[in-house]
């Protein structure tokens, strides 16, 4: 009888420890996520407050013109300062870019407040002779034409006594222009998407008639300047020739941009193969250094 009594003992208090361990958990866990997310810091927030394409009547097209803009960085966090990297902005009409410019050095932005982000887009160009100016044309005498303003940088958060890792950050602003090239109404103070990670520039061609068609592809990092990522497009070009000639399907990869062209059609295709990795354990962000380590040959081919 005693044994009986004692085993009901040991597996009621062993019932009990289970309820106290699971309850103990439990409450840990919601402390712990309430901490996390009070803790959590957040991306800023962005506005687009103006923004004028001053020649935008001009019937030669947008050819050496200047655009201007004001957009607001407002840091969210109440504890959280925010180190920013050099700031730099771009304009796009649909997928072309037409203006690159820096708009700040380095600086630390303090939690709670807010930056004006000022803009001078100067020698913007969109010539009659580009594919998208039948289309701007067309826009523009209904009234209304979209641009797309996008700023990039490298953020890391200064959360208490530590730093955080850096952050590449993308912010795109689609802002509405009216006939007279000033922002509309309904676009002025409207919120802009930011994201982190990286985003890419790049454009897709087809010339020839079957059976000597060609479809051609390029993409470029969206933090390199236009030069930079023209010349690596017209380098690439010419050595995917002298690497693969005769080939049917090429594909050219290098630090700043991928130049592809095929016999068929692959856009709009989701193809996992070929694929090359280049990995980054340090999370160092000097490509000279980088492409030292990793050897001279920077460019990596793909012929079949």
């Amino acid at each position: 009888m005693a044994a009986v009594q004692s085993e009901k003992y040991c597996q009621g208090f062993t019932k009990l420890l289970t309820i106290f361990l699971s309850i103990l958990l439990l409450l840990l866990g919601t402390i712990l996520l309430i901490l996390w997310l009070s803790l959590r810091p957040h991306r800023p927030t962005f506005h687009i407050i103006d923004f004028t394409v001053p020649g935008f009547a001009q019937p030669s097209g947008l050819n050496d013109s200047r655009i201007t803009f004001n957009v607001t960085a407002r840091n969210t966090n109440k504890h959280n300062g925010i180190y920013y990297d050099s700031v730099a902005g771009l304009v796009f009409y649909k997928d072309q870019q037409i203006g690159w410019t820096p708009l700040m050095e380095p600086f630390l932005q303090g939690p709670k407040t807010t930056t004006m982000l000022y803009g001078k887009f100067c020698g913007v160009k969109l010539t009659v002779t580009g594919k998208r100016w039948p289309e701007f044309i067309n826009a523009r005498k209904q009234g209304k034409v979209v641009f797309r303003l996008q700023i990039t940088s490298v953020i890391k958060y200064k959360i208490r006594t530590w730093d955080a890792k850096h952050h590449k950050m993308h912010v795109n602003c689609d802002v509405g222009v009216g006939p007279k090239g000033s922002i509309l109404p309904a676009w002025k103070n409207k919120k802009c998407h930011a994201h982190f990670g990286g985003v890419e520039t790049g454009a897709r061609t087809l010339n020839g008639v079957e059976p000597d068609k060609v479809y051609g592809l390029f993409l470029c990092r969206g933090d390199v300047k236009p030069d930079i990522y023209k010349s690596c497009i017209n380098t690439a070009s010419a050595e995917i020739g002298n690497q693969c000639p005769g080939n049917k399907e090429a594909i050219i990869w290098d630090d700043q941009c991928l130049v592809r062209y095929s016999y068929r059609s692959f856009f709009s295709i989701m193809e996992l193969s070929p694929v090359l990795y280049a990995w980054n354990l340090q999370d160092v962000n000097h490509w000279d250094e980088f492409a030292e380590i990793r050897g001279s040959n920077k460019d990596d081919f793909e012929c079949f």
